[in-house]
């Protein structure tokens, strides 16, 4: 998922060839990638607009963009019932950067029945509080009450998250680390781990590397 004032298909602008090389040298397996937007057609690019957008993305995610990319091709996903598409989650995952890393962390929230693996990428959760105002303690413990309830360390789920040392937002996803890492009986290695890209800045060439870094950790054969 992109950033604020981002477009679908913009990770094929400059991720192509990553993921190609990546797939060619057997880094990764071959999969399917969709680079969505949480926008539509009249949607206004303003902040506060983009807000009231990706905090509706799950409802698209979950009713079209999941059942419409899953039904047109082959994928683990027997068919796209909700209940053949929560079988699958093993296989599914989700990341994107920057109000794309707050959309990746919403995800989390609402579609964990779907999707195992996460990569928020210099960005923080805002279930609870929007930009301003980090609640980070409160969404840690939403998040690690949802890992407990719904036993996600018995069913499994993984959250890579990345950020530059030199990234102009860099605090809020430091913060949000803090907090999970001072929790280490819920977020073991195993379910979290958080990066930090050395001299790294709030652009491309910093989530091509996250990228380069996360995407080989998913799907792996001995999970």
């Amino acid at each position: 998922m992109h950033g604020w004032g981002g477009r679908a298909g913009e990770y094929f602008d400059y991720g192509q060839n990553l993921f190609d090389n990546l797939i060619e040298r057997g880094d990764i397996p071959p999969l399917i990638i969709v680079s969505a937007t949480f926008y539509n057609e009249n949607s206004s690019r303003d902040f506060g607009s983009s807000i009231q957008e990706f905090r509706e993305f799950h409802r698209d995610f979950e009713t079209h963009l999941m059942p419409t990319v899953e039904g047109q091709y082959h994928t683990y996903a027997v068919s796209t019932s909700p209940e053949d598409l929560a079988a699958s989650r093993d296989h599914r995952a989700f990341g994107g950067f920057s109000l794309g890393s707050v959309t990746t962390w919403l995800q989390f929230c609402y579609d964990y029945d779907y999707i195992r693996w996460f990569l928020p990428m210099s960005g923080s959760c805002w279930y609870y509080g929007t930009y301003g105002d980090f609640r980070f303690e409160e969404n840690v413990d939403f998040i690690e009450q949802l890992v407990k309830d719904e036993d996600l360390a018995e069913r499994g789920y993984f959250i890579y998250h990345a950020v530059g040392t030199q990234d102009a937002v860099k605090s809020q996803s430091v913060n949000m680390a803090d907090e999970m890492l001072h929790r280490p009986d819920t977020f073991t290695p195993d379910h979290y781990v958080f990066y930090q890209k050395d001299g790294g800045y709030h652009d491309f060439n910093a989530v091509l590397e996250y990228l380069y870094n996360a995407l080989p950790l998913f799907f792996r054969e001995d999970v």
